[in-house]
């Protein structure tokens, strides 16, 4: 017949019986959160099945070791997120532990870091391993990359952020990081105005002729190409209507003042000058396409122009000056008078 008891546990028997003893192992203790294994008996005997015939008083003692425990550090970073189980902490000797890395948003998952150490083969959003030693475990995610193709028009080439030089004609594509700002620059093939920047376009939409370009990279622009378009005219002219509101002297004046831009952009000056009884409020600046226009309140206004003031009208805007008359009487008030305005 067999029973189970807990230890400490006696129990008289007749001499010559023979016993049978069986120590479980492992034996887990659930108030210390605690594996023990067996480890001997008292002499010595690593069996954990042992036979006694009882002859005289016996004392038999039953060894066991806590099972050791190791720190699981989780480490998060930027991307994503990362869960384990079991979660991190004092971890048994020869628990299992998996962690999964999910990332997030515009990021892939790359590799695992172990215990400080770059993993570029640990590749699997999940990593299984038995702990033996203290363990940290940290993902590695990167931003998702887009392909993106430049193409350099004529009469000009485009240096890529890696220094790559991309040849008038010519397009080279690469991959790029999302959510992140590259620069692209521009170089025509010869000086201004044999040759200069007209517009980079990205997928035909403009974006403008600043040099170099500092472009934000997002998912959007994936399979696009960004071109650099130049021109080969001589020295491009604006002209700019300027005008005058009220009464003063403007200086340059008149519709259609010509403006040679001998480079994309050049800096002109503009001045208003006050005349008897006005005085100078602002100048007005509208282009084509703009519904509000730009207010300068300088009368002497130094104005960066490019192509597109073509046709733009500046005024400058003169208030008359009103001065207040006062007539009183003394030492009696109440006097009719006669005022006649004679202009």
């Amino acid at each position: 017949m067999s029973i189970q008891v807990s230890t400490p546990w006696s129990k008289s028997y007749v001499s010559g019986k023979q016993i049978q003893i069986t120590a479980p192992t492992p034996v887990i203790m659930i108030a210390t959160n605690t594996t023990y294994d067996f480890t001997k008996w008292e002499d010595n005997s690593t069996n954990p099945i042992r036979t006694v015939t009882i002859t005289a008083n016996t004392t038999l003692t039953l060894t066991y070791t806590p099972r050791p425990k190791y720190l699981l550090t989780i480490t998060q970073d930027i991307g994503g997120t990362v869960t384990s189980t079991p979660v991190a902490g004092q971890i048994e000797q020869g628990t299992i532990v998996t962690a999964v890395a999910v990332a997030s948003g515009n990021y892939n998952f790359k590799n695992w870091i172990v215990n400080g150490v770059n993993q570029p083969t640990q590749t699997n959003t999940t990593y299984t391993t038995t702990m033996t030693a203290a363990l940290t475990l940290k993902p590695v995610f990167e931003l998702k990359t887009i392909s993106l193709t430049v193409t350099a028009g004529a009469n000009g080439t485009v240096t890529l952020p890696d220094s790559t030089v991309v040849a008038a004609g010519t397009s080279v594509t690469r991959l790029y990081y999302t959510d992140t700002t590259y620069m692209f620059t521009a170089t025509p093939s010869t000086t201004y105005p044999g040759s200069y920047l007209a517009d980079w376009k990205l997928n035909s939409v403009t974006q403008g002729s600043t040099n170099p370009l500092n472009l934000r990279t997002t998912l959007a622009m994936a399979g696009q190409t960004l071109l650099a378009t130049f021109t080969s005219n001589d020295f491009p002219h604006v002209k700019i209507n300027i005008r005058k509101s009220g009464t003063g002297t403007v200086n340059p004046y008149g519709d259609n003042t010509d403006f040679t831009l001998t480079t994309p952009t050049i800096s002109a000056t503009f001045t208003a000058t006050n005349v008897a009884g006005w005085a100078f409020d602002h100048w007005e600046l509208s282009k084509a396409g703009q519904t509000t226009p730009t207010i300068y309140t300088s009368a002497t206004q130094q104005i960066t122009i490019d192509s597109t003031f073509e046709q733009a009208v500046l005024t400058a805007v003169f208030l008359q000056i009103y001065y207040t008359l006062t007539i009183n009487s003394t030492p009696i008030s109440g006097v009719t008078i006669t005022v006649t305005e004679m202009n």
